[in-house]
């Protein structure tokens, strides 16, 4: 399902789509509330992470060989990864300490977007996360989420 999602939102236009490319990161952005219109959006997905339609779902690539230098978000509060490519690394600072993790495919992460984060893809594939934004801090999002 998620890998899915992540392809119709990628050549979804319309629906209040934003697309933007920063710091070496490729994301297109959809408000749930749009989205969810559409005939292919599973509901299972809505009901199983609690979206409400003020949430934000994006399609999110690092490209291969490419260094998605450590920053923080001023916008979003934190970010639900859900990797739907083949193996990927990130680093965060959620303990505020910098720590590593190894999503492979179908893992979920949920990034603190207010600490440093960032990914080093030495891969000659792409990085690719189906990814949520609750607009929520981290730890009202990992209760709205249930992660």
């Amino acid at each position: 399902m998620y890998k899915d999602i992540f392809t119709n939102l990628l050549e979804t236009k319309g629906f209040g789509r934003w697309e933007f490319e920063y710091n070496n990161v490729i994301q297109c952005v959809f408000p749930i509330e749009r989205i969810k219109t559409t005939e292919w959006f599973p509901a299972e997905f809505i009901e199983k992470f609690n979206l409400l339609d003020e949430h934000l779902i994006g399609a999110e690539t690092i490209p291969a060989n490419q260094i998605l230098d450590g920053h923080t978000d001023h916008i979003r509060k934190s970010n639900l990864l859900i990797n739907v490519g083949n193996t990927a690394s990130i680093f965060h600072h959620n303990n505020d300490v910098k720590e590593t993790v190894i999503l492979k495919h179908g893992d979920m992460f949920l990034l603190n977007t207010r600490k440093e984060h960032g990914s080093e893809n030495t891969h000659s594939y792409n990085y690719k996360f189906l990814t949520i934004n609750t607009r929520q801090d981290f730890w009202k999002a990992r209760e709205q989420l249930g992660v």
